[in-house]
């Protein structure tokens, strides 16, 4: 038998973050494919970001079946990089991964990249995998570049948004990523991934797990889709922009990528408030 004592220095090996928002319709696939991992030693945190519909009692009904479960409520919708931080802030595991309220983990997802990143160098801060995206009938794996240890130029490639659709539900980090460089950016309504992965790809490296690991989900009110969301995609390109300027100015082809990636944006948002008329 444990001491309580002992029982309180125990920490899981993965804290698992589900920010959620207005979703218990949708939660109990994601929850499962997190609690039925064939690695169970894990936490699941599910971040409630002020939602007003059924979240709180479906997930407190589920605590009643898993201790593993934690649940954080906020008081209204402060966003999902805001969610993400609290917790991370709030989580214990060795491991750090996120899931979302409508996707899909397989069973094996954490087994494998746990077993993976006990043997790898100390500098491979995360592991991924690929993605299969389903939208109705529809299924395809999404197009992610297979990124290793040894690839060059890691920071400049994600400046040069080269690296394909990599998705953080399929990724597993080491937990000193977070306290090396930072958190989530919270100025970030959208695109917070797509900078986090930059920022940290300057002293990190990836290890990519060429096998398919996460079930990504369409669904109404995902955070890609809907016209409003053309607005907070184009200013999270340009805050991206300016973050990383120093770094962007230095080289034309970067520049130009950058460029072009905000006018794609700017497309987007232009055609959208013009089908609106």
């Amino acid at each position: 038998m444990f001491t309580e004592a002992a029982k309180e220095i125990i920490v899981p090996g993965v804290s698992v973050i589900l920010p959620t928002h207005n979703r218990a319709a949708l939660l109990k696939r994601a929850m499962e494919s997190v609690l039925t991992q064939s690695y169970s030693d894990l936490e699941l945190l599910v971040i409630d970001d002020g939602s007003i519909d059924d979240t709180e009692t479906f997930v407190k009904q589920m605590i009643l079946s898993d201790n593993r479960i934690k649940y954080y409520k906020l008081p209204r919708n402060m966003g999902v990089s805001y969610a993400r931080n609290t917790g991370i802030c709030n989580s214990s595991g060795k491991y750090i991964a996120f899931q979302d309220s409508d996707d899909e983990w397989l069973p094996e997802k954490l087994e494998k990249q746990v077993l993976l990143l006990e043997t790898l160098p100390e500098d491979v801060w995360l592991t991924y995998g690929l993605v299969c995206s389903i939208d109705g009938d529809e299924k395809k794996t999404m197009n992610v570049k297979c990124i290793m240890p040894d690839e060059p130029d890691l920071f400049r490639k994600m400046l040069m948004i080269s690296c394909g659709d990599l998705s953080l539900l399929s990724c597993l980090f080491r937990r000193e990523v977070f306290e090396m460089s930072g958190l989530f950016d919270e100025n970030l309504k959208v695109s917070e991934d797509r900078e986090f992965f930059i920022r940290i790809s300057r002293k990190g490296k990836y290890y990519c797990l060429s096998e398919h690991l996460v079930n990504r989900y369409r669904t109404k009110g995902s955070l890609k889709l809907g016209k409003r969301n053309h607005v907070n995609s184009l200013k999270a390109s340009v805050l991206i922009f300016l973050k990383y300027f120093a770094d962007i100015k230095k080289d034309r082809a970067i520049l130009m990528a950058q460029l072009y990636w905000i006018c794609r944006r700017l497309k987007r948002l232009i055609k959208g408030l013009l089908r609106s008329l």
